[in-house]
């Protein structure tokens, strides 16, 4: 993916009304990354995310544009909490010029490493002409956990024990999880498979990584993590104590079909 959208350059004149239009937004962020902190998902100065603002900036905009709200590299979410804008780079991207930082709240800041995954997936639904989408990449514990056993590593299989586990998932993701073998983080080729798998699926496990959620808005998307983490957790907790899974049958499985969301 390496194309004019490499290319870094800063445009910092208009910082008062950026923070005025988009204030609430970010403080979303703040919010957002102090849960990430404390439910130990965010350890040292993992964990980033984005937000698709195009339709909250005004005028108007080139073919293909987009403005994103993305964490800056080497960000600790458990300080981004306190003090959001600090931590938060304002991009164009789409442009002839490569990628436009329009507000940096540092100085010389670049976006996180995983930036090439956020724009793909940021591309994709604007050519499904959907705006406002949130992404979010953590490190749940339980679900990394799950997948360095190797009986687990299989989209259909994870789904299967993960819904039969936690029926609820059945509700909130009715799609399933998508699954990506280890790839190097940060890297075009984790990026690439991520944005296939997103055709399909909000949600994406990265092999012994993390995980990787996308929807309307940071608290939406933590919901998914928040019901695909507990599913995985009460796996390790039944194991723990020394019993055997009681999982359930096909036939429950399938009556899930229609199960509503609370």
């Amino acid at each position: 993916m390496k194309n004019n959208d490499d290319r870094l350059s800063y445009n910092m004149k208009q910082l008062k009304k950026y923070k005025k239009i988009l204030n609430k937004t970010v403080k979303s962020i703040g919010d957002c990354t102090d849960h990430l902190y404390k439910e130990g998902w965010a350890e040292a100065s993992s964990g980033n995310l984005s937000i698709d603002v195009s339709n909250s900036i005004p005028g108007k905009k080139i073919k293909n544009e987009q403005w994103l709200l993305i964490t800056r590299s080497g960000c600790r979410f458990r300080e981004t909490a306190r003090r959001p804008w600090n931590d938060v780079l304002l991009i164009r991207t789409g442009s002839k010029k490569g990628i436009r930082i329009e507000y940096s709240g540092k100085k010389n800041a670049r976006p996180t490493s995983e930036l090439p995954t956020h724009k793909l997936i940021h591309d994709f639904y604007r050519k499904k002409k959907t705006r406002g989408t949130a992404v979010i990449h953590t490190h749940p514990t339980y679900i990394i956990a799950l997948t360095h056993l190797k009986d687990y590593r299989q989209t259909d299989i994870l789904n299967r024990l993960l819904v039969s586990i936690h029926p609820e998932i059945k509700a909130f993701i009715p799609e399933g999880v998508g699954f990506v073998p280890y790839l190097p983080p940060g890297s075009e080729r984790i990026a690439v498979a991520t944005q296939n798998a997103i055709e399909k699926h909000r949600v994406i496990i990265w092999e012994k990584h993390g995980c990787i959620a996308v929807a309307d808005d940071l608290d939406r998307a933590l919901d998914l993590i928040m019901i695909m983490e507990k599913a995985a957790r009460i796996f390790f907790i039944a194991r723990s104590a020394g019993f055997d899974l009681q999982e359930l049958s096909q036939q429950q499985v399938d009556d899930l079909t229609n199960i509503k969301k609370r």
